[in-house]
């Protein structure tokens, strides 16, 4: 009988077996990385977004946009208005008033004067129901406009005062500096809303308490956890805040910070870290962190 001694020689056919062994590890392995590759990708459009926001700080930052109190007052003052702040209602975008008189509230967006659909005034019913159109709309464009934005003709006192508001506000001492911002945004489209690096951008007039008003320029996620995840407002004093925006979530058009949002609530305390309660819900802490 003659025995092999020598060393077999064996063939392994690749097959089923070996190919779901490595579709499982692929899997295990995009499981752990792919959380971390997401993250990492939103944190970068967050980022961009706050580099966005950084931009419109600066010494060139005019003081009657820093602090534009004493020329709201003085026209509300010359029109016989009252310079105050509240939720108009019935409204997604959850905007707020700047002046008021009677029941109507005079809603001001300085930013349409540069770009979007041109409506910088729109006059809105305090006591109308959900869902009830402005009364009045300014048109940069078209002039004074019904709710509709259909051209009309003045109706009455407030219809000429409006007209003579509008005026006054296209000469605004900060436009032409806020004219030459907005021709300098890196924009991703024309919308009302400015969008960048997958962010939406909104600047609105804010009444702070007792500190009378300025302007917040807020930053949220055309789709949140697409493009990216926190919400951003640029203060009155320069500082920039944020939220995970987890409570009260931003995302595109349909979800829209409150000019207020951000204001910390009364019952809400400082933390060392800076963190505090928004008037919205959410915790908002500075981008950077105090020095201790």
């Amino acid at each position: 009988m003659l025995l092999h001694t020598g060393p077999r020689s064996s063939s392994h056919r690749f097959g089923i077996g070996d190919i779901l062994v490595l579709l499982g590890l692929a899997s295990v392995l995009w499981v752990t990385v792919s959380p971390y590759l997401e993250g990492h990708a939103l944190g970068e459009k967050e980022l961009e977004a706050i580099g966005v926001l950084e931009s419109w700080c600066g010494e060139d930052v005019p003081e009657t946009f820093r602090d534009p109190t004493a020329t709201y007052r003085s026209l509300a003052q010359e029109f016989g208005f009252d310079l105050r702040q509240e939720r108009v209602p019935g409204n997604g975008r959850m905007e707020s008033s700047l002046w008021v008189s009677g029941r109507k509230a005079l809603v001001f967006d300085p930013c349409p004067l540069a770009r979007g659909t041109g409506i910088y005034l729109r006059v809105r019913d305090l006591s109308a129901p959900s869902g009830s159109p402005d009364l009045r709309i300014l048109d940069s464009d078209r002039g004074l406009c019904d709710g509709t934005g259909k051209p009309i003709t003045p109706k009455g006192a407030f219809d000429r005062k409006l007209l003579e508001l509008g005026r006054k506000l296209r000469e605004l001492p900060f436009l032409p500096w806020l004219r030459r911002r907005l021709a300098d945004f890196p924009a991703d489209s024309g919308e009302a809303d400015w969008s960048a690096k997958g962010y939406l951008f909104r600047l609105v007039p804010v009444e702070m308490p007792g500190a009378g008003f300025g302007h917040f320029i807020y930053a949220w996620p055309i789709e949140q956890g697409v493009s990216g995840f926190a919400a951003f407002c640029l203060r009155l004093e320069e500082e920039i805040v944020q939220t995970r925006n987890l409570v009260h979530r931003y995302s595109g058009t349909d979800s829209v910070p409150a000019p207020r949002a951000s204001i910390r609530r009364s019952s809400s305390e400082l933390r060392s870290d800076g963190a505090y309660t928004g008037l919205d819900g959410n915790t908002w802490f500075p981008v950077l962190a105090p020095e201790s």
